[in-house]
């Protein structure tokens, strides 16, 4: 090995610790790599560089759940409607108006059901006259033909004849109220009160059957000039408060006061204009609370 020489005036023992000296002042100094410090710059970097990425999926989230807001927001669509050929009927009150010749009317006069249509046209309700009729009895000017001419009223018959046939008619239609009028020829003719209240109970469950929610309009009927018909009135009016119910109420409509036979009818049996306008306003009076 050889000697240490002077380098420039210095000894190599001095150079040699120099050297040492300063490899001890780096390492102090914290020279070269070092690792990641809890609060340091460095992981407030990356915890920025986590929030900005949570914020994009935030973004992402919010603009998902209002796509599937926006699809929940579709309606829907109504329950289609029953009759889909007729959509005027639909929306209206179906209405039969049943009986006899009081009901059908005829020999010049029209019945009380046209006074009684426009009185509903002109209050703004939607009704519908159903029936498997729309004639009159004899002639009558077309004039009184201007409203809507279904029904079932049929001249000369007894209520066992309405009874009788109404199980047929009834597959045409469902009403949804009913005027019956019925009872004059029974009484004209002599029968018990007791047997036409029977059949006006047949013709109510056959309703019934069609439609557990039918409304019943029952008549107290107008008089006639040579016979009174008080007496059948009380028998209609016991029958409807032993036979009404909350779900198929059955309504008095009260024909017979302030019905005068004399000056309201032209026949033994039937209205005249007068007589059909106090008819017509005794129904649209009933009808007006199941409208």
């Amino acid at each position: 090995m050889s000697r240490c020489q002077k380098v420039g005036g210095v000894p190599c023992f001095y150079r040699l610790f120099l050297s040492l000296l300063v490899l001890l002042f780096l390492n102090a100094c914290g020279g070269g790599s070092s690792p990641i410090v809890a609060g340091s710059d460095n992981q407030d970097t990356t915890q920025d560089t986590q929030d900005n990425s949570d914020a994009q999926d935030n973004v992402s989230d919010t603009e998902d759940n209002t796509s599937i807001q926006d699809n929940s927001d579709t309606q829907t669509p109504p329950d289609p409607i029953d009759n889909p050929d007729d959509v005027t009927t639909q929306t209206a009150t179906r209405i039969l108006p049943l009986g006899d010749s009081v009901t059908q009317g005829g020999d010049g006069f029209a019945s009380y059901r046209r006074a009684l249509w426009f009185k509903l046209k002109n209050a703004g309700y939607k009704v519908d006259f159903i029936g498997s009729h729309s004639g009159f009895e004899g002639d009558i000017d077309n004039n009184l033909k201007d409203f809507d001419l279904d029904h079932e009223g049929h001249w000369a018959w007894e209520t066992n004849q309405l009874e009788e046939n109404l199980t047929e008619w009834i597959n045409a239609y469902s009403p949804d109220i009913v005027l019956l009028h019925t009872g004059t020829n029974d009484v004209d003719r002599g029968h018990s009160h007791s047997s036409t209240i029977d059949e006006i109970d047949g013709i109510i469950r056959t309703l019934r059957d069609k439609n557990p929610k039918v409304i019943i309009l029952l008549a107290k009927i107008i008089p006639m000039k040579n016979t009174d018909t008080a007496e059948f009135n009380h028998f209609v009016g016991a029958f409807a408060a032993s036979e009404t119910s909350q779900n198929s109420p059955i309504i008095i409509v009260d024909h017979y006061s302030g019905y005068d036979p004399q000056s309201d009818s032209h026949d033994n049996y039937h209205p005249n204009s007068n007589g059909e306008e106090k008819m017509a306003t005794q129904w649209f009076n009933a009808l007006q609370p199941y409208l």
